[in-house]
């Protein structure tokens, strides 16, 4: 395993992009260390290596940008349960993670609704973010709610959209995770108002909160 995840690291460093690098550190993208690798140079050096959780979580433990991407790459899925997806989200550092984890891992689960249900009613930014994610690739794919779940659903992403429209206004937060998850609540609705007329007419309804 420690052989394994020097070669990783090898293939890391020669693979090195320092303009990337300094950009996403400009846009407040904090890592201890970020070798600005593309995601499809990511998914090769991922490719090269079966599913293992026990190298996934060693490098899920790095505070490194492409280790923590890399990581959820090469889950089993049927080995990664609840508890460890509950531990992973409280460990994600910033939106870029969120949204790489989620797309390679977090909305593949099994039970990815019950997760994503219960992170958008959590009061922590990142979490709802994770859950906002989720929700919008599920809806992409063609998954429907029921009736108490769409309630449910609909009435969270009102307090998200609200929450985060005041916390812009008058700067009460920093916005580097607020307008990733109010762009993402919205890309949320956005499917799902794609179900129909009516699911269309109450999208309109929390959408016009963004311009009171």
């Amino acid at each position: 395993m420690e052989e394994i995840i020097k070669t990783i690291k090898k293939e890391f460093r020669a693979n090195m992009n320092g303009v990337a690098s300094q950009y996403m550190r400009e846009r407040g993208l904090g890592y201890h260390i970020n070798f600005g690798i593309e995601l499809p140079r990511l998914r090769t050096i991922a490719s090269e290596y079966a599913p293992n959780l026990q190298l996934a979580m060693h490098l899920w433990q790095e505070n490194v940008r492409e280790s923590k991407i890399v990581a959820a790459m090469l889950v089993p899925i049927e080995e990664y349960d609840r508890s460890l997806a509950d531990l992973w989200v409280e460990q994600i550092p910033n939106p870029e993670i969120a949204q790489t984890t989620v797309h390679n891992l977090l909305a593949l689960l099994p039970y990815a609704s019950d997760i994503a249900f219960e992170w958008i009613a959590s009061e922590r930014e990142m979490k709802q973010l994770c859950g906002m994610l989720i929700m919008a690739r599920l809806l992409m794919q063609g998954g429907e709610l029921n009736p108490r779940a769409e309630q449910e659903y609909l009435d969270q992403c009102e307090a998200v959209v609200r929450a985060c429209m005041d916390k812009l206004k008058d700067k009460r937060k920093d916005d580097v995770i607020t307008q990733p998850l109010l762009k993402a609540t919205v890309n949320a609705l956005g499917y799902y108002g794609d179900l129909g007329e009516e699911q269309t007419r109450k999208v309109e309804r929390i959408l016009a909160l963004l311009a009171e």
